[in-house]
């Protein structure tokens, strides 16, 4: 797990190939499950591991990890269930944020970047297109 810088977004968490994680807000923060299964894991991998979650530097926030459904092993920053976006290609894209205003990209703090007050992304878009799942 680390942290990197995007164009849109700033410093996100990002997978240990550098690709952007979200969270979801169906979750709940902290229960240790996931709302997203079956075909919603085909647009939104979990970001999952076979050993012990490892933070790299400038990664400022609890990293927990709790059994999915399938049995697979889900990685949560401060109790939110962290996902890729399958259209996110390769480092820094930010693809899935704002997705039907439920996906965000996470703050290195664990804390997802919703909007502003205002409603704007801060970046002049729309905060993201296409189907949740």
């Amino acid at each position: 797990m680390q942290v990197v810088d995007t164009e849109s977004q700033g410093e996100v968490l990002a997978g240990p190939e550098g690709l952007t994680l979200y969270v979801f807000d169906n979750d709940d923060q902290g229960a240790e499950s996931s709302a997203c299964t079956g075909s919603c894991t085909d647009n939104w991998p979990p970001l999952t591991i076979d050993s012990e979650v490892v933070a790299a530097s400038g990664v400022d926030t609890e990293l927990r990890t709790f059994e999915r459904e399938d049995g697979s092993t889900q990685v949560a920053a401060d109790g939110r269930p962290l996902y890729y976006w399958a259209n996110d290609e390769t480092e820094g894209d930010t693809n899935g944020h704002g997705v039907n205003d439920a996906w965000w990209v996470v703050s290195p703090d664990g804390s997802p970047k919703r909007p502003a007050e205002d409603g704007s992304d801060g970046d002049g878009s729309d905060g993201g297109d296409g189907p949740a799942y």
